[in-house]
């Protein structure tokens, strides 16, 4: 939850220049930003889309800061729109960094049409514990090694945030080995689909914010976390 903050110091702060002040009043905000940049950072380098130990978390968001600071007009007094614009700038930056070491940059047109797609595909656990297509379950050419793909570690807190945002376990919580399941599930999610889902429920943004941020229609938005819910209950 965005800590209460006297936003109207920024204006004061950037007509005098005071960069550090600024930066202060941003950090005072919004205090969780460093932790999902953080979050996505390990997963850039899980998948080895940027090197590992060559970016930090307080410098995507110190970079986020410099932004808002250069851009800072007096309508960001407005906590949701500086709230959406921080969390904007720093996905963009992500998204450089991962273009500037893969060379590759796809369309949020061409990502919502194949993540429809793929989110569509029917997943279950197999007797192993292992999140496999239905289709694959009687497949004599599926082999357990094409699953074996690191998982990107969730907090349990993160865990307990994705059983609330998608009501999985109602009043109760996940078993360890549901929130295994529920952890392989959210790593086999497409790209786009984790970032929805982060921005969901770890960042608590609300569909129409979350829409803002990614630059998609906030259709899309609910039509997506709607498929990654009926995954997620799919595994348990």
């Amino acid at each position: 939850m965005t800590v209460s903050v006297d936003l109207t110091k920024l204006k004061t702060y950037k007509e005098t220049g005071d960069k550090k002040s600024f930066n202060r009043i941003l950090t005072d905000f919004l205090p969780h930003l460093r932790k999902l940049v953080r979050h996505k950072l390990r997963q850039m380098e899980a998948r080895e889309e940027i090197p590992r130990n060559m970016y930090f978390a307080q410098d995507i968001v110190d970079d986020v800061y410099l932004k808002v600071f250069d851009e800072f007009q007096e309508g960001l007094i407005d906590p949701d729109k500086l709230k959406i614009k921080m969390y904007a700038i720093a996905r963009e930056i992500l998204l450089n960094l991962k273009e500037k070491h893969t060379g590759k940059r796809v369309s949020v047109e061409t990502l919502l049409a194949e993540e429809i797609r793929e989110l569509e595909e029917k997943y279950t656990a197999d007797a192993e514990g292992e999140i496999v297509l239905v289709e694959d379950l009687d497949d004599i050419s599926y082999h357990q090694d094409e699953y074996k793909e690191n998982i990107l570690i969730l907090e349990e807190q993160q865990i307990d945030d994705l059983a609330e945002g998608f009501d999985l376990a109602g009043d109760k919580k996940l078993s360890e080995a549901e929130s295994h399941l529920v952890g392989k599930a959210y790593n086999d999610l497409p790209e786009l689909s984790r970032s929805l889902v982060e921005h969901y429920a770890f960042a608590k943004f609300t569909t129409v914010q979350i829409a803002e941020i990614h630059g998609i229609p906030v259709e899309e938005v609910e039509k997506i976390l709607e498929k990654v819910k009926a995954r997620l209950k799919g595994v348990l």
